[in-house]
C-alpha cells in the first residue's frame, strides 16, 4: 500500500474519542465530563488513527531505556514516572512508530529504524521543556537572535550557539534552550560538541515554539482510577455488546473464535455474560506458528473460566506451504488460507454441521477491510461461517479498561512490549516484533531465518531482503512450475503428473473428456485443450479467462500442500485429499468450482498474481 493511500486510510479510521481530565489526570473516553470529579474534559490531539493503548511494563522499560540513551536515567524516570498513566498511539511510519502520551499531551515518539535494526526516542517540544526543567543531558544553549528564529521553526545554525553539553555527539537527540534555560525546540544534532564549526547547520529542528515552562499535572494515578473514571462508558458498551450477542447469535451452543489476544479475551467475557459458558464452544486455531506463550495462555484461560475449548491444528501446513508459495507477504497471505481457514472450516463442519455464527473479536479501527466489513459478515473463504463481532466499534483503550475492570488475565507477550498477538512470523507484523521474537525465542527465528536466506538465494536478491523484511512486501514463487504465457496459451511444467490424475482434477474446471491422448474441457460453451509434450502441459483456449481457469486447476494438482480446505468446503463431498493430492469423485461433482475458489493454490499461483497482466496485454511472443 502506497504511503498516501495508507495515510488516507488512517484518517478514515480515526474517530476522536480520547479526552483528558486535567484535575484527575486521567484519560476519558468520549465523555465531556470526568466520571470521577465531573470536571470538564479536553480533547487530546492525536495522529490518526488515534487508537491509544496502555503502556505496560515492557513498553515503559523500552521508553525509559531509549530516553536514557540521550538524556540520562534520572531525567527519563521523571519524564515517564511510575505514578502516572502512559499511553501509546501507534501511527504510520516505515515500521513501528508510537506516540507517547503523558498528562494528556504528546511527550514524543518511539520509532523503530529497520535499516539500523534499533529503536530511537524522539522527544516532543513538551518533553524538551520538561527536560530543561530537570537539567537533563544533551542541551544546546542559543543566543537571543537565534532563539527568535528557531522558535519560528527554522533550523539552528552554528553561529547561534552559546554553549553545548559536552556529551552531545552528531546524530544525538537534543533540546534547545535560551539564556533563561527555557526550551524553544527539539531536534537532531548535526555537529558534535567537541567540534562546533563556525558556520553551517548545527541542529535540524523537529518541533519548536515560544519559550515557556512545562505544564506538569500531579501524579498518583492507577489504571484502577481510569476504570472508575470511565465506568459509565464501560458499562454502556458492555450492555450494548451483550444485547448484540443475544440478538444476533441464532443457534446454541455458539462458536467463539479465541486467538489469545486482548480482543478475543474481552469477547469471551462478554459472551459468557450474554449466553452462559455452557452455551459456548471456544475454538482455538493452532496455526503451527503460534508463540509458546499464546498456547499456554489459551489453556490457562479455558481452565480459569471453565469453557469448552476445541483446538484445531494446521500441523506443519505452513512449512509445507512455504516450499510451494514462498514466504508470505502483506498482500500475499496464503498462510491464512492454509493455516487458519482450513482448520476453521473443519471445526465448523465437525462441531456445527457445516455452518454457524462465529463470534469473532474484530474491530473497525484495525484495518480498512474490517471497517468496511461491518459487525456482521459472511466469510468469503470459510463457507458456512457468519462472522459476528460485538466489539466492532470498541477503541483499544476501552478493551483494555474492560479487561482491567474484570481482572482478566492477558497474554504475557503484551507485557513484553508486543502490541498485537498473532503468528510469530506474520508478514503483517513489524520488523520490531521480529527483532523481539528473535530475542525471546532465538530457536524459532533461527529456523525462519534459514528459510528466508534460502529463498533470497533462489530469487537472486540481496541478503537485506531477508534481514530487513523485504519478503513481507510482495509474494513471488520462482519455482519451475510457474506457468509461461503466449496469448491464450499456458505452459506448465508437469514431469511428475499422471494423465489420469490430471483428467480427474479437471472435473473442478468443467466437463473433461479424453481424445487422442489429450484432454478437452468444456467450459461456458468453450473447449479448452490440454495436451502433453516433453514433460510439459500446454493449455490452449480461445479466451484468457477459461484458459487460465483450467491451467490453475492443473496447478492445484501440481502444487497441492494438503490443507484440505477444498475437501472441507465441497457441499457434495465430491473431493478428498488422498496421498497429499486432491481426488474428485466424478459421480458426485457438478463442476461448481467451489473447491477451486477456496484453494490457496488456485488463488495465489502465478497466473492469478503475475501472469494475468501479461494475458490481458495479449502478449504474442512465445517463450523459448
Amino acid at each position: 500500500m502506497g504511503r498516501r493511500r495508507k495515510l488516507r486510510l488512517l484518517y478514515r479510521l480515526y474517530v476522536p474519542h480520547l479526552k483528558w481530565c486535567e484535575k484527575c489526570n486521567l484519560p476519558i473516553l468520549f465523555k465531556d465530563r470526568c466520571g470521577l470529579c465531573e470536571g470538564i474534559t479536553r480533547e487530546v490531539k492525536l495522529t490518526p488513527p488515534g487508537d491509544v493503548r496502555p503502556a505496560l511494563s515492557g513498553d515503559l522499560e523500552r521508553i525509559r531505556s531509549l530516553c536514557s540513551e540521550f538524556f540520562g536515567d534520572n531525567a527519563c524516570r521523571s519524564l515517564f514516572p511510575d505514578n502516572k498513566l502512559v499511553l501509546l498511539n501507534k501511527i504510520g511510519g516505515r515500521d513501528r512508530s508510537e506516540e507517547i502520551i503523558v498528562d494528556g499531551v504528546r511527550m514524543g515518539l518511539i520509532v523503530y529504524e529497520p535499516s539500523k535494526l534499533r529503536w530511537r526516542f524522539k522527544p516532543s517540544l513538551e518533553a524538551g521543556r520538561r527536560l530543561a526543567l530537570l537539567k537533563a543531558s544533551n542541551w544546546v544553549m542559543i543566543d537571543e537572535d537565534a532563539a527568535v528564529e528557531v522558535a519560528k521553526g527554522r533550523n539552528l545554525m552554528a553561529p547561534g550557539i552559546l554553549e553545548m553539553d559536552q556529551g552531545v555527539k552528531m546524530g544525538d537527540e537534543v533540546y534547545i534552550i535560551d539564556r533563561s534555560g527555557l526550551a524553544v525546540a527539539v531536534g537532531i544534532a548535526r555537529v558534535a560538541a567537541e567540534n562546533i564549526p563556525e558556520r553551517g547547520l548545527a541542529v535540524k529542528v523537529r518541533e519548536s515554539g515560544p519559550p515557556s515552562p512545562p505544564r506538569i499535572l500531579p501524579g498518583g494515578q492507577s489504571w484502577e482510577d481510569a476504570v472508575k473514571a470511565n465506568l459509565d462508558v464501560i458499562r454502556s458498551f458492555e450492555m450494548r455488546a451483550i444485547g448484540f450477542i443475544r440478538q444476533n447469535v441464532r443457534d446454541l451452543p455458539a462458536a467463539l473464535s479465541f486467538s489469545g489476544g486482548k480482543d478475543s479475551m474481552a469477547l469471551l467475557l462478554l459472551s459468557i455474560k450474554a449466553l452462559g459458558k455452557e452455551n459456548l464452544k471456544v475454538i482455538f486455531i493452532d496455526t503451527g506458528i503460534e508463540y509458546p506463550e499464546t498456547l499456554e495462555y489459551v489453556r490457562r484461560v479455558a481452565e480459569r473460566y471453565g469453557v469448552s475449548l476445541y483446538v484445531y491444528s494446521a500441523g506443519d501446513g505452513f512449512w509445507r506451504g512455504v516450499e510451494v508459495f514462498g514466504p508470505p507477504a502483506r498482500d500475499y497471505r496464503w498462510c491464512c488460507k492454509v493455516c487458519k481457514m482450513a482448520p476453521t472450516k473443519r471445526a465448523i463442519n465437525e462441531l456445527f454441521g457445516g455452518s454457524t455464527d462465529v463470534l469473532i473479536g474484530l474491530r473497525r479501527v484495525e484495518s480498512g477491510d474490517r471497517m468496511r466489513r461491518g459487525s456482521i459478515w459472511r466469510s468469503r473463504w470459510v463457507l458456512g461461517e457468519r462472522g459476528v463481532s460485538a466489539i466492532h466499534d470498541w477503541p483499544t483503550l476501552l478493551v483494555w479498561l474492560y479487561l482491567f475492570r474484570e481482572g482478566a488475565p492477558v497474554n504475557p507477550l503484551y507485557e513484553m512490549g508486543f502490541d498485537r498477538i498473532g503468528c510469530w512470523l506474520c508478514p503483517s507484523a513489524d520488523i520490531a516484533d521480529f527483532e523481539a521474537t528473535a530475542r525471546i525465542h532465538p530457536e524459532l527465528w533461527a529456523k525462519w531465518k534459514e528459510i528466508l536466506e534460502s529463498w533470497a538465494e533462489r530469487l537472486g536478491v540481496a541478503e537485506e531482503w531477508a534481514r530487513l523484511g523485504g519478503w513481507r512486501i510482495a509474494g513471488r514463487d520462482p519455482r519451475r512450475g510457474s506457468p509461461r504465457i503466449s496469448g491464450t496459451e499456458l505452459v506448465v511444467y508437469a514431469e511428475d503428473l499422471r494423465f489420469d490424475d490430471v483428467l480427474n482434477i479437471l472435473n473442478a474446471a468443467g466437463s473433461p473428456r479424453k481424445r487422442d491422448g489429450t484432454i478437452e474441457v468444456e467450459k461456458d460453451g468453450e473447449t479448452i485443450l490440454v495436451a502433453w509434450k516433453d514433460g510439459l502441459i500446454r493449455v490452449r483456449g480461445s479466451t484468457d479467462k477459461n484458459t487460465m481457469r483450467v491451467a490453475k486447476t492443473v496447478g492445484r494438482l501440481l502444487f497441492c500442500v494438503g490443507c484440505h480446505l477444498c475437501e472441507y468446503s465441497c457441499p457434495l463431498k465430491a473431493v478428498r485429499i488422498i496421498g497429499g493430492k486432491p481426488v474428485i469423485d466424478p459421480r458426485r461433482c457438478t463442476h461448481c468450482t467451489i473447491c477451486s475458489q477456496v484453494c490457496p493454490i488456485y488463488i495465489y499461483m502465478a497466473p492469478g498474481r503475475y501472469i494475468k497482466p501479461v494475458l490481458q496485454s495479449k502478449a504474442t511472443t512465445t517463450p523459448s
